[in-house]
């Protein structure tokens, strides 16, 4: 969000209150997460080692994927405002922990933090300039 406002970009991103919905989402993705020893990245990079096991995620995540595409619209979502400067305070201060907890890191696991965070910076970036780049966007469609 502070690269879309630094060059002026617009996004199409609001944040919502918390839901009951949004809590059970992260339980079941941090559940999968567990049960997978891993991420969605991960996951394809064991399916691409031969790890075939893995063909039962990817089919979780197309039949989810396809099912809760025609709830998402119904299910009601309060916009919740945040003060642009405490927005921006806020990552400031977070991104100043992980850069001291990346210290105290032995450089090999510093080097594998950095990436993860470049990584994760690169698909913000792309997300401001094509919000619908994930598969579950893509299978839901455009947004007028």
């Amino acid at each position: 969000m502070l690269i879309a406002a630094y060059f002026q970009l617009p996004h199409p991103l609001h944040s919502t209150h918390i839901s009951g919905y949004g809590v059970i989402g992260g339980l079941l993705f941090g559940a999968g997460a567990v049960f997978n020893n891993g991420c969605g990245v991960s996951t394809i990079s064991k399916l691409a080692r031969g790890q075939i096991a893995m063909l039962a995620t990817i089919t979780g995540w197309l039949i989810s994927w396809i099912s809760f595409t025609s709830v998402m619209p119904h299910i009601p979502h309060q916009p919740f405002h945040m003060p642009s400067q405490i927005h921006t305070t806020s990552l400031i201060l977070l991104w100043v922990a992980i850069l001291i907890g990346m210290t105290r890191l032995p450089p090999p696991q510093q080097k594998l933090w950095a990436s993860m965070l470049a990584i994760g910076l690169m698909a913000s970036i792309i997300f401001l300039y094509e919000p619908q780049w994930t598969p579950s966007g893509l299978l839901k469609g455009r947004q007028p």
